[in-house]
C-alpha cells in the first residue's frame, strides 16, 4: 500500500484507503462505497476470488477501472470484465527452485509449504515438482503444510528428519518459517550438513539468511514493487494509455544466491519499500506505463 501512495504521489493524486479486515460484509460496503463516490479507479487485494469477481461486476457497471494484485489470476473469467490481477508467477518461482537444485544438489526435496489451499503454494509446488521431473535430478518425497506458522514449520522439519528419507533439500515457502527450520538443523548439527534450506520472499530476514549460510537461496519477490506498478497500471487505464482487459500482468522476481549479497543490486535483491529502483524496472518490463 505504501508503495501505490508513492506512485500516486509522483501526480499528486489522492489515494483513499478502505480496509475490509478480512470481514466479507465490510468489504462489500468498501465496494458501494466506491461505486457511490464515483472513485477514478480502485486497486483491490481480496482475501478471496469472490470479493474480487464482485468488484469486478461492479466497477464494470460503474465504468470505474479495477486492478487486482495478489490473485494468481483467479478473478478472471469470473463473469465480470476487470483491466489486470497483477501477481508473481508462482509456477514459475517453482521452476526456478527446481532449476537451481538441479544444478546444486544431486539429492531429492521435501516441502514445507504455507497452505495446501493457498493458490501461490499450489501454484509453486506444481512448478517445483514438474519442473524436477522434467530435469530428472531430484525427486519431490514429500510435503507437509505448516499453516505459515513458524512453529508447525520446525516441527514438520523434526519430523522429515528423523522420518527415515534420503533427501537433501528443504524447500520452505516462507523465510519467518524457514528461520525456524534453520534452528532446528542447527541445533540437531545438520544446516548444509546434509540438509540445505532455500525458500522464498527476499525480504531482509531472507536476504540475511542467504548472506550467512544458513539458507542457499530465495527468491526476490518485492509488493513494493507491486503496489507501484498497480498505481501505473490503474491511472494509465484511467487516462486511456492503455487498453488492458482480463489481463494476468506478472511482476519481476529474481533468484538470490550468496553471491548476490555482497554487492546487492536493487535488480536483483529487489527492495520491499518505495524505492527510486521501482520506475526503472516498471520501464523496463512494461514500458507502456512511463509515458509520463
Amino acid at each position: 500500500m505504501d508503495s501505490f501512495k508513492y506512485a500516486a504521489e509522483e501526480i499528486g493524486a489522492e489515494v483513499l484507503v478502505l480496509p475490509s479486515d478480512y470481514d466479507v460484509d465490510k468489504e462489500v460496503a468498501n465496494i458501494d462505497l466506491c461505486v457511490t463516490e464515483q472513485v477514478d479507479g480502485l486497486c483491490m487485494f481480496s482475501f478471496n476470488e469472490n470479493g474480487a469477481a464482485l468488484a469486478a461486476k461492479k466497477m464494470e457497471e460503474a465504468g470505474i477501472p479495477l486492478i487486482v494484485p495478489d490473485s494468481v489470476g483467479q478473478a478472471l473469467n469470473k463473469g465480470a470484465d476487470l483491466a489486470a490481477c497483477v501477481d508473481f508467477d508462482w509456477e514459475e518461482m517453482g521452476r526456478m527452485y527446481a532449476d537451481w537444485m538441479a544444478e546444486n544438489t544431486t539429492g531429492d526435496y521435501v516441502i514445507i509449504t504455507g497452505n495446501f489451499e493457498h493458490y501461490p503454494c499450489i501454484y509453486v509446488n506444481k512448478g517445483m515438482e514438474e519442473r524436477s521431473k522434467e530435469l530428472g535430478v531430484n525427486k519431490l518425497l514429500d510435503i507437509r503444510d505448516a499453516d505459515y506458522n513458524p512453529d508447525k514449520a520446525a516441527a514438520a522439519a523434526e519430523d522429515l528428519i528423523n522420518g527415515g528419507l534420503d533427501f537433501e533439500t528443504i524447500f520452505v515457502m516462507q523465510e519467518e518459517m524457514a528461520s525456524a527450520v534453520v534452528r532446528v538443523l542447527k541445533n540437531s548439527g545438520k544446516l548444509n550438513n546434509p540438509y540445505k534450506v532455500i525458500t522464498q520472499n527476499g525480504q531482509d530476514m531472507g536476504i540475511e539468511m542467504v548472506k550467512n549460510g544458513d539458507v542457499q537461496m530465495t527468491i526476490s519477490s518485492s509488493p513494493g514493487l507491486e503496489g507501484y506498478i498497480c498505481f501505473r497500471m490503474l491511472y494509465s487505464q484511467y487516462m486511456g494509455k492503455i487498453d488492458y482487459l482480463n489481463e494476468q500482468k506478472m511482476i519481476p522476481i529474481a533468484a538470490v544466491e550468496q553471491e548476490d549479497t555482497e554487492n546487492p543490486d536493487p535488480k536483483v535483491i529487489i527492495p520491499w519499500h518505495r524505492n527510486e529502483i521501482f520506475k526503472e524496472l516498471t520501464a523496463e518490463f512494461y514500458p507502456e506505463l512511463m509515458w509520463y
